[in-house]
């Protein structure tokens, strides 16, 4: 896995307006795609307005602080690298059976990281947006030998306390999936279907963003996370813009998708095919879709 100190960006020329609310008028800032705390590389320059930003960075910020000892094991992006704790305090039994707390230090905390496995999205199943069904199952990534080092040596219990964000992070998935086919594929190449989940004005997350309850151990790809653009088809329905989606996938993560759009017109359907098919595009198929 990447370091903050060995990372190479990829950037997405400026939009000429916030990618979320459309403002043309107010100061735009930078987005990155995936966020630069979960080692994101990719920046689409000035899309996004402060006020779009305080919003998507909020979430994003929920999702990450339960990601702590996992991206302070492997030295993750931060943006005040002198601020790095050295080790971190938990419960413990001693020698003696006093309960105390342990300090183990940062290179042999185990990469604890709990993610999430979403069932499929209900706009794949026929459900309508107000449909409430939300199907997610935690999933907990820690290196086996490492923790039970750490809980021989230091008398931990080997419990860590974690808050379960599933909401917070269908949100965070919506908006990279958005914020990625917008600068792959330009402003107006699809009717937007997640920006008020992203913008936090719904609350049904699971109508556009998905997944499997099956995971593969392999990655597919040799980078930190996997992303990619595809487009789903119906009979006598629109077409529907996907972008596929597996953070971290080195250490066998969930797959999740985020249903960005739809095809309305065939303007929009000549794009899309002349995206897919020009090779710069990688071509998969996900479970669950």
């Amino acid at each position: 896995m990447s370091s903050d100190n060995n990372i190479a960006l990829r950037l997405y020329p400026p939009p000429g307006k916030c990618i979320y609310c459309f403002d043309e008028q107010s100061a735009l800032t930078d987005e990155h795609i995936i966020p630069l705390a979960l080692q994101g590389v990719m920046i689409f320059e000035r899309a996004s307005c402060e006020k779009c930003r305080a919003i998507t960075s909020r979430v994003e910020t929920i999702v990450i602080k339960t990601l702590e000892h996992f991206r302070a094991r492997h030295r993750l992006n931060k943006r005040k690298p002198n601020t790095r704790k050295k080790s971190y305090s938990f419960d413990a039994i001693g020698g003696d059976g006093v309960k105390r707390r342990a300090s183990i230090p940062v290179a042999e905390i185990p990469a604890t990281a709990v993610l999430y496995k979403f069932g499929p999205a209900n706009i794949l199943q026929g459900k309508p947006p107000f449909d409430p069904t939300f199907n997610w199952l935690p999933v907990l990534h820690c290196n086996a030998d490492e923790l039970n080092r750490a809980v021989k040596k230091y008398g931990w219990n080997g419990g860590v306390r974690t808050k379960m964000v599933p909401g917070e992070f269908a949100r965070m998935l919506a908006k990279i999936g958005y914020s990625y086919a917008i600068a792959e594929l330009g402003f107006g190449a699809f009717e937007p279907l997640c920006l008020d989940i992203i913008l936090g004005k719904a609350s049904n997350y699971s109508y556009v963003v998905g997944g499997s309850f099956d995971v593969k151990p392999q990655p597919d790809s040799t980078s930190d996370h996997f992303i990619g653009l595809g487009l789903y088809e119906q009979p006598n329905l629109p077409k529907l813009v996907v972008v596929l989606i597996r953070l971290f996938q080195q250490m066998g993560s969930p797959h999740h998708y985020v249903i960005v759009g739809r095809l309305q017109t065939e303007a929009q359907i000549i794009r899309m095919n002349k995206h897919l098919s020009d090779g710069s595009s990688v071509k998969m198929v996900y479970p669950g879709i």
